[in-house]
């Protein structure tokens, strides 16, 4: 008479137990869907705020190094030293060397004459061989009156990335007699800015210019090899701006999402990249502990 009490109640829990683990599986899907996308929009907005704070960081360093050199532009000496003064130029030498000294990002700090030669500046102090620079973007800029930051390009000694800073040296009436010029290190100010920016284990940020050459990374290799122009986030960096971007990334074998800016003043692209597969990966274990859990507290009634 037993028997079939048993098998009446096993009959009518099936359907219960089977409806419990149903519920069950779909609350905990619902619940770890609700957690991945809030915590994607909190990864979202972190390195939003990374990526605005680095373009406001590079902006003001732009900014504070194109000031120095307009006032320093203002100094007699550098008009002198054009007008063929041997002691104006000495002292150029001097005062160079010392902003270099002071600065560690600057390679150079030289003056050109209105025909594009350098005459003073620490490339002449250490004997470096320098070009005539009178086709140059920044030179042609400066002389028709205007400061300019240079697209970065390989330094002639080391192949690293280096920016160029100019301003017009004028005479007392105003006119243009020749340029400032400032020459850093790209390396410098990546490694200032860009390069403490860590999100996770693959997360990181890096720097490209115009046309999506690689200019700031950190894997060295990477720099000024590497163009995104012709990748699909490279393309829609390129062309919002500013904005975000979620794509997968074959190398790591893992989505990711990346916040890109501009630096107006000089045309620098600036991506800070977060690994959303990693850093969502605690949230996946604590949904298998809790499947786990639940099947084995049924099994266990």
């Amino acid at each position: 008479m037993k028997m079939p009490k048993l098998r009446l109640t096993a009959q009518l829990l099936l359907p219960i137990l089977g409806i419990v683990i149903l519920g069950i599986a779909l609350l905990q899907g619902f619940s770890y869907r609700e957690s991945s996308d809030i915590l994607e929009k909190e990864i979202l907005a972190s390195i939003t705020r990374d990526r605005d704070a680095a373009v406001r960081a590079m902006d003001e360093w732009l900014t504070s190094k194109t000031n120095d050199l307009k006032l320093w532009s203002k100094e007699p000496m550098f008009a002198l030293a054009i007008a063929e003064d041997g002691q104006a130029r000495r002292d150029v030498i001097d005062f160079a060397l010392n902003v270099k000294e002071a600065y560690p990002e600057l390679e150079d700090m030289d003056i050109v004459d209105s025909t594009g030669d350098i005459i003073a500046g620490s490339s002449s102090a250490q004997g470096k061989q320098v070009a005539n620079v009178g086709s140059q973007d920044y030179f042609q800029a400066s002389m028709r009156g205007q400061s300019f930051v240079s697209n970065p390009v390989k330094s002639k000694g080391n192949g690293r990335p280096v920016v160029r800073i100019s301003t017009p040296i004028r005479d007392a009436s105003g006119k243009v007699l020749g340029v400032l010029l400032m020459v850093a290190k790209f390396d410098a100010i990546y490694d200032q800015v860009l390069g403490p920016i860590k999100v996770g284990e693959h997360g990181y940020a890096f720097a490209t210019n115009r046309e999506g050459l690689i200019i700031g990374h950190p894997n060295p290799d990477r720099v000024m090899q590497a163009n995104i122009s012709t990748i699909d986030y490279g393309k829609r960096m390129m062309a919002d701006r500013v904005g975000t971007y979620k794509y997968y990334y074959p190398l790591h074998k893992q989505w990711k999402i990346m916040a890109y800016g501009f630096v107006e003043q000089a045309g620098w692209h600036v991506v800070v990249t977060a690994p959303l597969d990693e850093l969502l990966a605690p949230l996946d274990t604590m949904r298998n502990f809790s499947i786990l859990g639940t099947l084995i507290t049924i099994l266990a009634v």
